[in-house]
């Protein structure tokens, strides 16, 4: 079985919450820890929390170092293309935590580094890789519910600044931090984007909250997805298609419970005559208020528990052990190209935001 020697860049909260799941995976050992800012210090102080052999006061004394095999970069998001890109140059493997880049032009530099050098390279999109997720996807390639035509999704709850640095960290805000979930998923679903339509609202810094995007795919289908970091939103996903649906239940952000409904066909008409007014059995049992509710209950659908295991990171860190094992250069799952088009999306969506606003104060 692949080991894989792990160098992390950055100190803060993504970065402890990977290390702690790389603790738990017998694939991965966490021997190198960096700080972005050059902060010795910090260094130090994760790599003493969690027993790490090296600490780095810079990315790129890690860098040169050859027996690292993978760097996952968990730094602030305005930097995260261009430590990618320093590793990719280095020559190594590069887990990136989402979003990649913080526009378009960004995210292909990356990926044309990551193809000139012919090394591994992936954005985190841990989400898509949970089994959850997973059966979501697999229901709609094998047409379980008909060619989806619409997908609803959400992810959103109240925070703070003190809990999360999107709120201070100017090139973040909801459309990266957040929205890129459901738009993420959107796209694996749905497939390539060809019309964009967004709404943003920003608070009294500037930074975006909410996010209401609207996408049409080429496929014809749509999805109307919302992101927030400061009101209570459903946290799940609907995809829809003429046999049925298939929900990922909230949580969204690491669903482990899928519905499955099946339409049902349109009854026939009822016969004219001299019964007609009279009430069928079913019309009698639907005016029973109990009866309603079990009916509700037994509809409710297929429910399928597909959980994640001891830790919601584990099923991407697998992923990238198998990768690296294989000599494999990109992911079959969250392909190079699946994240060019939510960073292409992304770029859209804050564009038809902003001529919304202009139109608005005009």
């Amino acid at each position: 079985m692949t080991h894989l020697r792990m160098g992390v860049v950055g100190t803060g909260r993504m970065a402890a919450t990977m290390i702690g799941a790389a603790a738990r995976t017998k694939s991965v050992t966490v021997t190198d820890v960096a700080s972005a800012s050059g902060s010795t210090e910090r260094a130090h102080g994760i790599a003493t929390a969690f027993g790490i052999a090296r600490a780095h006061g810079d990315a790129a004394a890690m860098l040169a170092r050859d027996d690292i095999d993978l760097i996952y970069v968990a730094t602030e998001t305005h930097s995260h293309a261009r430590v990618s890109i320093a590793a990719l140059e280095a020559g190594k493997s590069v887990l990136c935590e989402k979003p990649f880049a913080t526009s378009l032009a960004e995210a292909q530099l990356v990926v044309d580094a990551a193809r000139r050098n012919k090394t591994l390279f992936m954005e985190a999109l841990w989400t898509l890789l949970l089994p959850a997720y997973r059966r979501a996807e697999q229901i709609v390639r094998a047409n379980e519910i008909g060619a989806p035509t619409h997908l609803t999704a959400s992810f959103g709850y109240p925070t703070s600044p003190r809990s999360n640095g999107s709120l201070t960290d100017s090139y973040s805000g909801v459309l990266l931090d957040r929205a890129v979930y459901p738009i993420s998923l959107a796209v694996k679903l749905m497939g390539p984007v060809v019309h964009v339509d967004a709404a943003l609202i920003h608070d009294d810094h500037d930074v975006d909250m909410e996010a209401s995007v609207q996408l049409v795919h080429a496929s014809g289908g749509h999805s109307q997805l919302a992101a927030s970091l400061s009101t209570l939103l459903s946290n799940d996903a609907i995809v829809s298609g003429p046999g049925g649906s298939g929900t990922l239940e909230a949580p969204l952000v690491g669903s482990e419970l899928v519905t499955i409904r099946r339409a049902k066909s349109e009854p026939p008409p009822r016969a004219a005559g001299a019964h007609a007014s009279r009430l069928s059995l079913k019309d009698r049992l639907r005016a029973i208020p109990h009866l309603r509710r079990l009916h509700r209950q037994l509809a409710g659908g297929r429910r399928e528990h597909h959980h994640y295991g001891a830790n919601q990171y584990g099923p991407l860190l697998e992923h990238v052990v198998a990768l690296v094992g294989s000599g494999k250069t990109a992911s079959d799952i969250v392909p190079l190209d699946l994240s060019l088009e939510v960073a292409r999306v992304t770029d859209l969506a804050r564009s038809a935001a902003a001529r919304l606003h202009d139109g608005v104060t005009r």
